[in-house]
Formats: C-alpha cells, sequence, structure tokens
C-alpha cells in the first residue's frame, strides 16, 4: 500500500516533468527553425528578398526571415576592378594599343530606381557565390567595344593626349547599358596607350608636333628620314664649325706663342749685345796695359 501511495505522488511530478522537457524541446526546435530562417547580411553586403519572382525588399547590412516559399540572396557590395586592354587602328590606319582599368559595383538603389541589385542578381552569374567573372566579362567587353570605335575615329596624337576626353566618352556610352545590368560604373582610367609598330613610333620621335597629322605610315616615315638628314647636315655644320673654331684658336695660341718666343729672343739678343758692348767701353777706357821687361 505504501508502495502505491508513493506512485501515486510520483506519477504526476515524472508527468509534469516531462511536459517541461517536451515544452523545452519543442520550443529549441522552433527556435531553431526560426533562426535557419533569419538571415544577417555584414555591413559590406547586399540582401534581396526574393518572393514569387519579384523583389521583396532589399539593402545593405539588413536583416530579414525567409518565408516559406521565398529566397534571400546575399552578396559583396565592395568595389570590383578589371584591367582591359584595347588594340585598333587610328584614323591615320596606325595601330595603338589602349591599356586601362575600370571600377564597378552593383547598381545603387534610389527612390526612381530600387531593383538594381535583383537586376544584377539576374544578369551576373555567380554573384551569390562570390564569383565576379561575369561582371568583369561583361565590362571588359563594353570598355574596349567604345575605346576601339572612339579610336578609329582619332589621330594618335588624339589618343595619347586627350585620355580625359576618352575616359569620358567611355563612361558616357556604357553608363546606360550597365544600368539594365544592374551595374555601377564608379570611374575608367586610361593606364597606357602605345603605338604597336616600333618603326612608326621611333620615327615619331623625330616629327615637330605640327608633323603628327600625318596621312599613312609611309607619309610619317618619309618625313622622318628627311628630319634624320636635316638634323644629321646641322650636326655635321656644327661640327665642321667647331673645328674651324678650335683650329682657328690653335692657331692664334701657335701665333701668339711664336711672337712672345720671338720677342724673348729679340730681349736676350740685345742684352748680349748691351753686354758686349759694355766690355768693349771698358776695355777702351783702360787702355794697353804695360809691358813686362825681361
Amino acid at each position: 500500500m505504501a508502495g502505491d501511495s508513493t506512485m501515486d505522488v510520483l506519477l504526476p511530478q515524472l508527468t509534469t516533468l516531462a511536459g517541461i522537457i517536451a515544452l523545452a524541446v519543442s520550443c529549441y526546435l522552433v527556435y531553431k527553425a526560426v533562426a535557419a530562417r533569419w538571415v544577417i547580411a555584414k555591413p559590406n553586403e547586399w540582401l534581396l528578398l526574393i518572393k514569387g519572382g519579384n523583389l521583396v525588399r532589399c539593402g545593405i547590412g539588413e536583416s530579414c526571415f525567409r518565408p516559406l516559399g521565398g529566397q534571400v540572396v546575399t552578396f559583396t557590395s565592395n568595389i570590383q576592378e578589371t584591367t582591359f586592354t584595347a588594340s585598333q587602328a587610328t584614323n591615320q590606319r596606325a595601330g595603338v594599343s589602349v591599356t586601362g582599368k575600370a571600377y564597378w559595383s552593383i547598381y545603387r538603389q534610389t527612390e526612381a530606381d530600387m531593383d538594381g541589385p535583383f537586376r544584377a542578381y539576374k544578369n551576373l552569374t555567380g554573384l551569390a557565390e562570390g564569383d565576379f567573372q561575369a561582371g568583369n566579362e561583361k565590362v571588359q567587353t563594353l570598355a574596349i567595344s567604345t575605346i576601339r570605335d572612339a579610336v578609329s575615329q582619332m589621330s594618335i596624337v588624339e589618343v595619347m593626349t586627350k585620355r580625359e576626353a576618352l575616359k569620358e566618352k567611355v563612361k558616357a556610352d556604357i553608363t546606360p547599358i550597365f544600368r539594365g545590368w544592374g551595374i555601377w560604373l564608379e570611374t575608367v582610367e586610361i593606364l597606357d596607350v602605345r603605338v604597336e609598330s616600333r618603326t612608326l613610333f621611333d620615327d615619331m620621335q623625330y616629327l615637330r608636333s605640327d608633323q603628327l597629322a600625318f596621312d599613312t605610315k609611309a607619309d610619317a616615315h618619309l618625313t622622318a628620314e628627311q628630319s634624320k638628314l636635316a638634323a644629321n647636315a646641322r650636326l655635321d655644320a656644327e661640327r665642321l664649325e667647331s673645328s674651324t673654331r678650335m683650329a682657328k684658336k690653335q692657331a692664334d695660341a701657335a701665333a701668339e706663342q711664336g711672337l712672345y718666343e720671338a720677342a724673348q729672343r729679340l730681349k736676350r739678343e740685345e742684352g748680349e749685345a748691351k753686354l758686349e758692348e759694355g766690355r768693349i767701353e771698358t776695355n777702351t777706357a783702360l787702355g794697353p796695359g804695360p809691358l813686362l821687361h825681361l
């Protein structure tokens, strides 16, 4: 009877404890389920909440609960950079190579356009996995195409001296296209412009600024050769003039040295003559000496 009485007391307590444990487990499972669907983006990450193929929410450093049937995507908001090289013949039919660097990021949200990051997610393969190769390729392709079109209408001098204008043209032409892809072009820098023909580049070193507007490479080469001949002729003339001046200076120096030596000889001769004249005068004044008698 005592055992039955003890069981009667413990059974409700065990039942209550089991209920508490079951409730705790249920709460933990609910918490895990909720936590698994709560997504927090880093301060340098975009967060996109997508449902039914439409953008519901978007922002940098945002957090949200992923509802059933919804999708949450995060990717970096950092600026990306890519280098490109465009080769093209100018309007003088001279090939040049333009190397530049483009800096881009995900299209920024504005009140008039809130879907830029969503367009980037749809157009740039691998974005959610941190792969920016697709974006870099699109930037390179458009930048190269725009630069080639611009260079084909410019002279070599314009390409080499108007880099700022070339940069602004690239930005103006490709920014609207990038907007449709969800890409924001930060800036473009022209790093280097090179003449692809070594012969033409060497010829250009002999041309004045007003001679750089040549029509063909053959014209540039002809003008450069004429400039070389003129430069060599001037150099030969200067060398001859310098040699003549040097020879004259040497001749003048030799003549001056000769005059100096002649003057010194004359002084010596005059001195010796005066000494001889003095001895003669002395001997005359003394007369003949006494004779010795033996």
